[in-house]
């Protein structure tokens, strides 16, 4: 459950897409900067959740498996840039959505920051950044305070709602990870109604990595250029640059450690947890 996009069908995308080009700037001109965003009230996997507590027993069974893997926090605010995260952590109906500068969707975005990823132009990609904090820096400010405390972002709230609700994964361990939620999954629900086909889906081989994002990006050529696209046939897989922080612009650094510095605390101590539930999985 959480904010979503709206999904619209291909005959739906064809009339929408008809004089978009005409319209685009006009369009960007009027739209607010920001609008709320609207809520999905069932499970999506595309969908980045705050966990909101008093939800437990109302859209949330009253003691529900809460499971998240964690990312450097630094890392993870360069991948919601990348990606064009248009989203915060924050309570139903207070959700805000970015409007992502200079582009009228999320393809377009993605396209100008793969382009600049693939010419490796640092001056475009740090131009690009800013544009992107300076519009969106509310989605990536200390994302994972606002997602363990959506009401106040406090961060000693945030360390409490992490040590009481959640199994750790790390991003940088996945697979074990995935072994962990799995285990715990299935010892978890045996007495549940629907406990095999739970079991299959957790278990399935041929479900495995089906849901992993690939780092790179899958080109194809076209005769007006290089197309970036998330799939299809007779692709070529190609690395994206990716720039380390110290070569980034020292206002840049700045802005960037200011921006995590409540999520250090939390990834530290995520770290911590990670390790002592080990003990769980060793029984």
């Amino acid at each position: 459950y959480g904010p979503h996009r709206k999904n619209e069908t291909k005959k739906k995308k064809r009339r929408r897409k008809k004089g978009v080009a005409e319209a685009a700037e006009a369009t960007l001109k009027s739209l607010p900067e920001f609008v709320t965003a609207k809520f999905d009230l069932h499970p999506s996997l595309r969908t980045h959740v705050a966990i909101d507590t008093s939800l437990f027993g109302w859209i949330l069974p009253s003691n529900p498996i809460v499971f998240s893997t964690f990312r450097d926090p630094a890392q993870r605010l360069m991948s919601s840039f990348h990606y064009g995260i248009q989203f915060g952590g924050d309570i139903p109906g207070r959700v805000r959505k970015c409007r992502l500068p200079g582009v009228v969707n999320l393809e377009a975005w993605q396209e100008r920051v793969i382009r600049t990823r693939l010419e490796k132009n640092l001056t475009m990609y740090q131009q690009a950044l800013r544009e992107y904090l300076d519009v969106c820096g509310h989605v990536v400010d200390n994302v994972y305070v606002q997602f363990l405390d959506p009401k106040t972002k406090d961060v000693g709230i945030a360390v409490k709602t992490l040590e009481q609700y959640f199994i750790v994964g790390m991003q940088s361990d996945l697979e074990e990870s995935l072994q962990r939620i799995r285990k715990i999954a299935i010892n978890s629900c045996r007495d549940h109604p629907k406990f095999e086909a739970i079991r299959k889906a957790l278990t399935n081989t041929d479900r495995v990595g089906s849901h992993y994002r690939e780092s790179v990006s899958l080109l194809r050529s076209k005769d007006e250029g290089i197309e970036a696209t998330a799939s299809g046939n007779n692709t070529q897989s190609v690395e994206l640059a990716s720039f380390a922080i110290n070569e980034l612009d020292t206002d840049l650094q700045q802005l960037i450690r200011k921006l995590t510095v409540g999520d250090e605390i939390i990834f530290r101590r995520a770290k911590e947890l990670y390790e002592e539930q080990a003990k769980w999985f060793r029984r």
